[in-house]
């Protein structure tokens, strides 16, 4: 019977963890949801709008990856991080505050616990932006040939 409690901890753990590096994606989520029901709503067919609305999804999110790892400019790439950082937050609130209800009931405790969910999704979603690929290892992302960039090596 221990065994269950323990598998259940770590089902449940590994579950929230899918939840925050899942509401990273929330934006580009939300913009394939949107250019596909507006596709599908204007007779533009199924097939079609399932197609454009990945392809939409991809290139939000590539788009705002690019534009975090290579534009200089520290406010548009900020600008950028808060578009992604935004969704994610209301997301996981939304699934804190559903989750939170079945063990906290209504009250204070339950929109501080939301609402704290909320703001480690957003830094989760800037991460995940700021650093697509694997660990960084605690560096900031730069562009290639930045002044910020190390040297390329000679070999």
């Amino acid at each position: 019977m221990t065994i269950f409690l323990i598998l259940g901890i770590i089902a449940a753990l590994f579950v929230v963890w899918l939840i925050f590096r899942a509401a990273a994606y929330a934006l580009p989520l939300y913009a394939g949801i949107a250019l596909g029901l507006h596709l599908a709503q204007t007779g533009h067919g199924y097939g079609a709008a399932i197609l454009a609305g990945f392809g939409s999804g991809i290139a939000v999110l590539l788009l705002g990856q690019l534009v975090v790892a290579f534009l200089p400019s520290t406010a548009l790439r900020l600008f950028v991080a808060v578009l992604f950082m935004v969704p994610a937050a209301f997301a996981v609130y939304q699934v804190g505050n559903a989750l939170g209800s079945q063990l906290l009931g209504q009250g204070t405790l339950l929109t501080l616990t939301s609402v704290l969910s909320g703001l480690v999704a957003a830094v989760s979603a800037w991460g995940s932006l700021a650093w697509p690929v694997g660990d960084a290892g605690g560096a900031v992302p730069t562009a290639v040939g930045s002044p910020a960039a190390p040297p390329a090596s000679a070999d």
